[in-house]
């Protein structure tokens, strides 16, 4: 029985290795709240942030003022450190002669405006000019299967600013192993 469990729990083992993991991601900002979610969870929110960090001071003001809070001067401990002569143009040149790299399907949606239609026409143009940069930079470090730019300028006379940014990064478990392994055989011979 013992040998039919090991053999069922290696078997799915080798099948979460080749199956590839779908992670969604969404960043939005607008002029009132910056957030991360990753699939369907609020991972960040500054409103959340502010506002508690707001509650903490208005406590704090409240409470003596002669208490203070002590750092804590432990250092952090690092189990892998890079070597000193890695740079970051020598690991961005590892990433983009890696072959097993992670797939990204990536959208953009740009929504803005300026108190002045000239300057918003000009941000337009120099908008689609940074999402060809950004393009070539993702490539970089992921396959891009999909990379989709929608920028919507407002000629209104406000200022407003929506940013919101959807995307899918799929990655199997292989993968990982294979990347890292080549990253620490290189890092070796540096």
């Amino acid at each position: 029985m013992l040998k039919f469990f090991l053999l069922f729990l290696l078997l799915l083992l080798l099948v979460l290795l080749f199956f590839p993991i779908n992670l969604k991601f969404k960043l939005v900002f607008s002029e009132k709240d910056f957030k991360i979610n990753l699939y369907k969870f609020e991972i960040l929110s500054l409103n959340k942030i502010l506002g508690a960090h707001k509650e903490k001071k208005e406590i704090s003001k409240k409470g003596n003022k002669d208490t203070k809070i002590k750092k804590s001067s432990k250092k952090k401990r690092t189990f892998l450190k890079p070597p000193s002569n890695l740079t970051i143009a020598k690991l961005i040149k590892l990433l983009t002669k890696s072959k097993f790299k992670p797939s990204l399907k990536i959208v953009l949606d740009l929504n803005f405006s300026s108190e002045d239609a000239a300057l918003t026409a000009i941000l337009y143009g120099f908008i689609h000019q940074i999402l060809s940069l950004i393009y070539t930079r993702l490539d970089c470090f992921f396959k891009l299967k999909k990379f989709t730019g929608n920028i919507n300028p407002k000629f209104n006379n406000e200022n407003y600013l929506f940013f919101e940014v959807q995307g899918i990064i799929t990655i199997n478990f292989a993968q990982i192993i294979y990347i890292g392994f080549l990253y620490l055989l290189n890092f070796k011979k540096l």
